[in-house]
């Protein structure tokens, strides 16, 4: 569980963080000076190939991109192991920290889910052998998913307030930093991916990250509540800044 405080804009939320991994459970923290930053380091328990294996990981308090088609400055995966490939190379062996695992790999800006063979080997997709291998940076590691989920809107009108009424969402406007793509509905059961994509982007490859307000079409059909989820299940960035829903309230 974690705390947001900022005591100025009296600020205080919990959320929680989920790890990727399998059988994954954090087991100690300990908060680490850098430079003028403070790491939150982790030892961090999962079971691999039915074997208990331990690791200190970090998280990192931001995320720093050099361009909006960098994807070396956000790695948007848990306990990732990274090399440089040589050649064309078909498969990344010696990954024995994640063996019979699903994972995650990312070879340049393509990406790909698989499971680590028992000895250690992950084959890597079609799609990635094509494009090339030779001199590109790997990862692999463990994904994780970014979940948001709203209370009911409120929003006054003349009738006071809009709690217990009949309310529709038609749009909504999400405002984004250094975001790629994402899925949001009613709930996390029905959801809509929203594809940033744009015919002015490279083939081939990922969208590059946006930092602007997205409008994206919403209709959650008439209900009371009128909540809705944001979800990122892909290895890639999701950091919202503002959520503005454009819904009519009915009934008295």
């Amino acid at each position: 569980a974690a705390l947001a405080y900022e005591e100025d804009q009296q600020v205080y939320a919990w959320s929680r963080f989920v790890f990727g991994g399998p059988s994954v459970v954090v087991e100690s923290i300990a908060c680490v000076p850098h430079s003028s930053e403070y790491y939150l380091y982790l030892v961090v328990s999962r079971t691999i190939d039915g074997a208990n294996v331990r690791t200190i990981e970090y998280i990192r308090p931001d995320f720093t991109i050099a361009s909006t088609t960098d994807w070396d400055g956000f790695v948007a995966m848990d306990n990732y192991k990274t090399g440089t490939l040589s050649g064309a190379v078909t498969a990344i062996t010696s990954l024995t920290d994640y063996e019979s695992a699903d994972v995650v790999c990312q070879v340049g800006t393509l990406f790909m889910t698989g499971t680590v063979s028992a000895s250690g080997v992950l084959t890597l997709s079609a799609a990635i052998q094509a494009a090339g291998t030779n001199g590109k940076t790997y990862r692999v590691g463990f994904s994780y998913t970014g979940w948001f989920k709203a209370f009911p809107p409120e929003v006054q009108n003349v009738n006071g307030t809009a709690q217990g009424k009949v309310k529709r969402i038609a749009n909504m406007v999400v405002r984004v930093k250094d975001t790629t793509n994402f899925s949001h509905g009613i709930d996390t059961a029905n959801l809509r991916f929203e594809d940033f994509a744009q015919t002015s982007d490279a083939a081939g490859a990922p969208p590059p990250h946006r930092t602007e307000d997205v409008r994206i079409s919403f209709d959650n059909g008439l209900d009371t509540r009128a909540a809705f989820s944001i979800k990122q299940t892909q290895p890639y960035p999701l950091s919202i800044l503002s959520i503005m829903p454009e819904f009519g309230v009915y009934g008295s």
